[in-house]
């Protein structure tokens, strides 16, 4: 080893083969001394084997001493390397030997060669055991599903439901998703993940860790054992939150686990011991938690439903037990310990991993929680059971702020740019402000708008001035009154200009603009802000003020009348989902309370909204109940003239059988009303928390209105025209009422014996009318199959855009069933897909053709252009294809990319050859399957000559005239159909001779 030759710039190149390579054959993790470079630690002798490689050029090896008073040491330090000793308590040392101990008896060359016994086995001397439990004291993951490990020795032979996610053979059990074929294959998989993150961990590539699917807790375990200290110790999500809350660190719901791991270790003092720094942060997390869960047991056991009670039990015991299996399917996450400080951030967090988007992430519970009662285990964790338990037990109240600040006063984009704000002044609500309050961050002048959105981390104290931002102050006392803030969505390159807030009618009252800094806002408007930032980071465009053109066109004042047309299988009907469906669905945080309402009503039953209006009412006549906001909103919904006698109609047929007072023999459950001798009615409460539990939560949905941000409000309705579609299905028709004799009230009687009821576009007319500010739309699929002119009917002069309410000649008519007017509004768009195959295209006629813009969708090649099968480009052969029926049809006979979609083995060309594309041709040719072979060749159809069939002695003039060829299709399967390909494509096969 030739250490005078080694310089700075050696040793900087060792450092990056360090970082590159990881640790060089025949050396081992340093135990004891660490060399410190830019904040990062690295062991002393791999780096300078390095570079002494490129220093001499020799071979590397590990031919000398490291140490305090080594040559090797002392290279370093001459050039102004920092040596750090690493603390060596007996504890702590332990620990580094349980690492090396690991390594030692698990190095990564074994994990290439180890077998699915060495793996997972019932002896305690398997990879997964020594993770788990021998190597506990380095971290723990004990406990939950042995599902973690991807792949488990069973120690019982219970069977697993095939329908599931998983599998077994008895011996052994697994997640399907690993290999569904064979143990051999699930645990391969497995293997090879694990090799991924053990080499992405010893080269510090921890981001490539994050999308590796394994469970986080078990992965990150692994990344610990085989990286050089570069993540923590610390396997819970909830865990690094905490602790990156008390080091201030900024996160957000979507931070990875390898930045909380990278950011929270930057943090690490160079001259403090690794397992010293994280054991104190383990603490800090720890000392701060309270468990609920017994106390959360204890409020269900007092509040559920009782309908809950088959799955949660009787006793309080067996409620903690179900707790403890719901708490068991998330590694990275205990739901029941609670920070006291940070109840806002756990609520925040439970609703975002309990979002239909995170919930996916962990198949064994949606299919643990679809198979208890269709969702009670993740409604125990919603906000009418476990929120609502913390929200009572801690006092929760979210507040939400206008902070509002001066340019002239501090460069706010500079430090937004820059990451230094990390403060704000309070002049106002000093006593109010509190950690976990949401803030929107409003910058005033020429530019004003919402620079940001942030969280509260510290309620306002008097804070002496920090240094990192001075250049960016002008003409203010820099000591004042602050409230530490986290930036959680920074919109400094793109703020949300006041002009376009004005556009929002949830954003009209945003109180801004006038002197002070501290302004109350409301919990909509912050949300609706929110929605356009994640609307911008979807649509990935460069402003969030391009949403409106992108995403919600909520202000274009023409409507579209739109029909996409062209061959079968050119994408129409995707298109309208993947292109359309996203520009008319808002977030529930973008809808109003009386929005919310109506919405919610529309969804309802007439059973149901009574049902509701009793809860209310208690006790009540049917003209009491028709007075109730709930009935008086549904009636306005379903244009019904006869109101009175459906009240009555429903009430009677949802009566309990042993009311005396009600002689109508055909109920319906649920029967939950009861009608007393003096003609109340009433609600029988037991049994309508036994039976619709839901009515009650729909209820508390409405009065506690709390905008959910994940959820999602549709503003169209989708349907399929076809033969029986009828003008009644689509704009309104009678529906017949049961045969009631039994009606009290005389005047009821008379009038009972039909409903109107709303077809689904004059339904969607009436909402979109009541929402002026937001677009609606229809989508009908395959609109020449019904019979467009009687489905449409009167609104065929109604839809022109012109024609439209609000327009300039708006037109009102008269409807022939419930002779009420009606018209079209102007927000309300009309997308149809038309199929130019399909025999009745021409029932689509020329009125209605001319109040439509088409827009032609043929055949697109690009969409497959890189798709093969044995050589063989499927683009290609569509092309041959097309081109031969354009000759023997026309162009809209020819067949679309989508036909060839998702196609990528032998079998699956033959499955679309067979199930597809011949019977397609079958029809387009209506039986003369000779046009069909000059389609695709004698690969698929057989040529019979008939000459030599003889008929019978009989006399009949130019009876071989008969003597005609025949066509057979031939099927293909697997085995043959690149020969029948080739064939098609005019290429020699492999069974033709050249």
């Amino acid at each position: 080893m030739l250490f005078d030759k080694v310089t700075k710039e050696h040793i900087l190149q060792g450092i990056k083969d360090f970082k590159q390579l990881g640790v060089p054959s025949g050396f081992g993790q340093s135990s004891t001394y660490d060399v410190s470079f830019e904040g990062e630690y690295f062991p002393p002798k791999a780096v300078m084997a390095y570079a002494n490689h490129h220093a001499t050029g020799n071979e590397i090896d590990n031919n000398f001493a490291g140490g305090d008073n080594t040559e090797c040491f002392d290279v370093f330090r001459k050039n102004g390397f920092v040596i750090v000793k690493k603390e060596s308590s007996e504890k702590n040392l332990r620990l580094y030997e349980l690492k090396e101990s690991f390594l030692e008896n698990w190095p990564i060359q074994k994990l290439e060669s180890m077998y699915l016994e060495e793996y997972t086995n019932l002896d305690k001397d398997s990879f997964c055991y020594w993770v788990e439990h021998i190597t506990r004291d380095l971290g723990s993951i004990v406990g939950g599903s042995s599902y973690k490990f991807g792949i488990y020795k069973r120690s019982s032979y219970s069977d697993v439901k095939e329908e599931s996610n998983r599998t077994t053979d008895g011996e052994y059990a697994w997640f399907k998703k690993y290999g569904e074929n064979s143990k051999e294959e699930a645990f391969n998989s497995i293997k090879s993940l694990i090799i991924r993150i053990a080499k992405a961990a010893r080269n510090n590539d921890l981001k490539q860790i994050d999308d590796i699917d394994l469970g986080d807790g078990y992965k990150w375990k692994i990344a610990f054992l085989y990286g050089d200290y570069n993540c923590l110790n610390m396997f819970k999500l909830d865990a690094l939150r905490v602790v990156a809350t008390n080091l201030n660190i900024d996160y957000t719901n979507k931070t990875s686990i390898s930045e909380f791991h990278r950011s929270i270790l930057a943090q690490k003092p160079s001259d403090k011991d690794y397992f010293k720094y994280t054991s104190e942060l383990w603490e800090q997390y720890q000392s701060r938690l309270i468990n609920v869960k017994r106390d959360f047991a204890k409020w269900l056991d007092k509040n559920t439903f009782d309908s809950y009670r088959a799955y949660l039990g009787n006793t309080v015991g067996n409620i903690e037990n179900r707790l403890d299996e719901v708490n068991n399917f998330f590694d990275d996450i205990d739901f029941f310990e609670v920070d006291p400080n940070n109840v806002n951030g756990l609520i925040s967090t439970i609703q975002f991993m309990m979002s239909k988007k995170e919930r996916v992430k962990h198949p064994d519970f949606v299919e643990y929680d679809s198979k208890h009662s269709n969702g009670i285990p993740k409604a125990l964790l919603g906000k009418n059971n476990y929120l609502k338990f913390l929200n009572d037990k801690f006092s929760v109240k979210t507040n939400y702020w206008v902070f509002q600040g001066s340019p002239k006063v501090f460069d706010f984009e500079e430090a937004l740019n820059g990451s230094v704000l990390n403060d704000w002044t309070v002049t106002a609500h000093k006593d109010k402000i509190k950690v976990g309050d949401k803030v929107i961050l409003w910058i005033t002048g020429s530019k004003s708008g919402c620079y940001a959105l942030a969280d509260v981390t510290s309620e306002p104290t008097k804070k002496e001035y920090v240094s990192t931002d001075s250049h960016l102050w002008s003409g203010e006392e820099i000591d004042s009154l602050k409230a530490g803030i986290r930036i959680t969505h920074n919109l400094a390159n793109s703020p949300i200009l006041k002009k376009e807030v004005e556009k929002y009618r949830e954003l009209q009252n945003l109180k801004v603009g006038h002197q002070g800094t501290n302004f109350r806002a409301t919990e909509i408007e912050y949300y609706t802000l929110l929605n356009l930032i994640e609307k911008a980071m979807e649509l990935n465009v460069d402003s969030v003020n391009e949403t409106h053109e992108k995403y919600t066109p909520l202000y274009r004042t023409t409507p579209v009348n739109q029909i996409l047309y062209g061959p079968p299988g050119t994408g129409k009907t995707f298109y309208l989902k993947s292109e359309l469906f996203d520009k008319y669905t808002l977030r529930e945080t973008s809808i109003t309370k009386d929005q919310y309402l109506q919405n919610v009503v529309g969804g309802c039953s007439w059973w149901q909204v009574i049902t509701i209006a009793l809860m209310d009412l208690k006790k009540a006549k049917v003209s009491d109940i028709s007075e109730h906001l709930w009935v008086q909103i549904k009636a306005n919904l379903s244009s019904s003239n006869t109101v009175r006698p459906t009240l009555w109609g429903q009430l009677q047929s949802h009566t309990i059988k042993d009311c005396e007072y009600v002689n109508v023999s055909n109920r319906m459950q649920p029967l939950i009303f009861n009608k007393t001798k003096d003609s109340y009615w009433e609600l029988l409460e037991e049994e309508a928390k036994e039976l619709v539990p839901e009515l009650y939560d729909l209820k508390s949905s409405v009065d506690n209105y709390n905008p959910n941000p994940d959820k999602i409000v549709k503003n169209y309705d989708f349907v399929t025209f076809h033969q029986s579609f009828a003008y009644e299905d689509f704009i309104e028709g009678i529906k017949p009422l049961l045969d009631d004799n039994e009606v009290v009230e005389d005047e009821s009687s008379k009038e009972l014996g039909y409903l109107i009821e709303d077809g689904v576009f004059k339904s969607l007319c009436k909402k979109a009318e009541k929402d002026p500010s937001n677009r609606y739309a229809i989508f009908i699929d395959e609109i020449n199959r019904g019979n467009v002119s009687a489905i449409f009917g009167e609104l065929i002069t109604l839809i022109e855009v012109d024609k439209r309410l609000g327009a300039k000649n708006e037109i009102k008519i008269k409807l022939p069933y419930s002779k009420k007017e009606f018209g079209v509004p102007a927000n309300l768009d009309i997308y149809g897909t038309m199929n130019t195959a399909d025999r009745s295209v021409e029932a689509l006629d020329t009125a209605l053709r001319r109040r439509f813009e088409f827009k032609e969708m043929m055949p697109d090649l690009s969409v497959i252009k890189n798709e093969t099968i044995d050589g063989v480009k499927l683009s290609v052969i569509l092309e041959k294809i097309n081109q031969r029926i354009e000759l023997l049809v026309d162009r809209d006979h020819t067949i679309g990319h989508s036909y060839f979609v998702n196609i990528n083995t032998k079998k699956g060309l033959a499955d679309a050859f067979n199930n597809k594309i011949v019977p397609l041709l079958q029809e387009y040719f209506y039986g003369d399957y000779g046009k069909i072979g000059l389609v695709l060749g004698n690969g698929f159809v057989d040529k019979i000559r008939n000459s030599n069939v003889q008929f019978a002695d009989f006399d009949y003039d130019h009876a071989s005239d008969f003597k005609t060829p025949t066509f057979i299709l031939k099927r293909v399967d697997e085995n043959n159909v690149m020969d029948a390909v080739k064939t098609l494509l005019g290429e020699k096969t492999n069974n033709q001779e050249i």
